[in-house]
């Protein structure tokens, strides 16, 4: 290889060392919710993201019980807002492919700011296509439930009332039938539990316990959980089962913790990884890309299934995304200290793979059938020498697989660690 090739070969080495973890932030757009409140509660269904309820000051001592809902539309990159029967706090959010759930929570009273909360047992239903509401009832008021959603079932678990009662109750809504019945959780019960669905089965988790229900046979599996924590975030991906953050119990240190705790529902095995920093997180699923945010930061964990890596990056604009939700292929990033929405558009990972030498921006050279761009993950096959021309060329990963990368020219560039 000529010197000059080597020396951009040295560039590549440097690149993909420096990039790795760097996002692009020219996927970056703002949006804004009708008003800064606190404790917003945010859910995502079809093409759309809501950030419902909350809670402001009207002064130093009163409260305003915040009933509004700002409505982002992916399809048509509009906003739209709408309201709750009631305002509330605390609530417990779940969906179904048509339907997002806001249920149970806490009510200031107006009055005076610490004076007479009191439980609703109220559930806002929202239809995404009808853009209707509607509303049913949970068997007893509470606040901090557990909630989620599979095989036509919506499952509101668990939970406290503000006196400090803490509830094993399961509210269950068979959506085909409209149907509601309850059961209770075998052993967990209050706030605190962190929960998602795999297939037909959820999985409520905390304190070293995992309550496992399978809607298709309505019965109960009793497992164990890695950790003594709560409130730990909940999220699914394929087969696997991610619960990220959340805090030790008191006896085991009171500390947050960084984990990330995987369960791959198919070998039944788990697994760990590590948040940036211990933290609560809030968290939303793209495709095959999970994000964790929040916790008192700007820093926001994401794994990329395809690429089996985890990197990071910092909102712009929102400093502790608190509510995260997903609308098509975006992820929005709100909080308690602004009205300020951050907007992230996520690519999907596709992997690209050199078929032949040949030039970079020759599609006949990749066996993906394009030319490698930001959503790719590039793979240079054994014997292969791919020649990069000039100008400016990004793509997410970059892996060597016994080939050859050629910058043709000192203005060749290529950039890593896009999403």
């Amino acid at each position: 290889m000529h010197m000059k090739n080597w020396y951009y070969s040295f560039v590549l080495i440097v690149a993909l060392i420096f990039h790795a973890s760097l996002p692009a932030f020219s996927q970056w757009s703002t949006g804004s919710l009708a008003r800064f409140r606190f404790n917003i509660t945010s859910a995502s269904v079809g093409s759309k993201a809501l950030f419902a309820g909350g809670y402001y000051y009207r002064t130093p001592y009163k409260i305003v019980n915040y009933a509004g809902v700002d409505i982002y539309d992916d399809a048509t990159g509009q906003w739209t807002t709408a309201s709750l029967s009631q305002g509330r706090i605390r609530m417990a959010v779940t969906n179904t492919d048509t339907l997002a759930f806001f249920g149970g929570g806490m009510i200031y009273d107006s009055t005076f700011a610490l004076a007479n909360p009191t439980n609703t047992a109220r559930i806002d239903i929202y239809n995404v296509n009808t853009n209707q509401w509607k509303t049913a009832e949970l068997s007893r008021p509470r606040e901090n439930m557990a909630a989620a959603s599979a095989g036509g079932k919506v499952l509101f678990a668990g939970g406290t009332d503000f006196s400090g009662n803490k509830y094993r109750t399961v509210d269950i809504y068979d959506v085909a039938a409209n149907q509601w019945w309850t059961t209770d959780l075998p052993r967990l019960s209050g706030a605190g539990i962190a929960v998602t669905s795999v297939g037909s089965k959820i999985y409520f988790a905390a304190n070293n316990q995992l309550d496992v229900f399978d809607t298709s046979t309505s019965q109960w599996q009793i497992e164990t959980y890695p950790e003594p924590t709560t409130y730990m975030k909940g999220l699914s991906l394929g087969e696997r089962a991610f619960f990220a953050g959340g805090v030790y119990a008191i006896e085991a240190g009171g500390n947050p913790s960084g984990n990330i705790n995987i369960l791959n529902i198919t070998t039944s095995q788990w697994s760990v990884a590590k948040l940036s920093a211990g933290r609560f997180v809030s968290g939303a699923q793209v495709a095959n890309i999970l994000l964790f945010g929040g916790g008192g930061s700007s820093l926001v964990d994401i794994y990329d299934e395809t690429l089996n890596q985890w990197s990071t990056f910092r909102t712009p604009n929102v400093s502790d995304p608190v509510a995260m939700a997903r609308a098509g292929n975006k992820v929005l990033f709100a909080s308690n200290s602004s009205s300020a929405v951050d907007i992230l558009t996520v690519t999907p990972t596709t992997i690209c793979q050199s078929r032949q030498s040949g030039s970079w921006g020759d599609s006949t050279t990749w066996a993906c059938g394009h030319v490698p761009g930001v959503s790719d993950y590039v793979i240079l096959n054994s014997g292969h020498a791919v020649s990069l021309s000039s100008g400016e060329t990004s793509v997410k990963k970059i892996s060597n697989n016994g080939g050859r990368l050629i910058f043709s020219t000192e203005s060749s560039k290529l950039r890593i660690g896009f999403y």
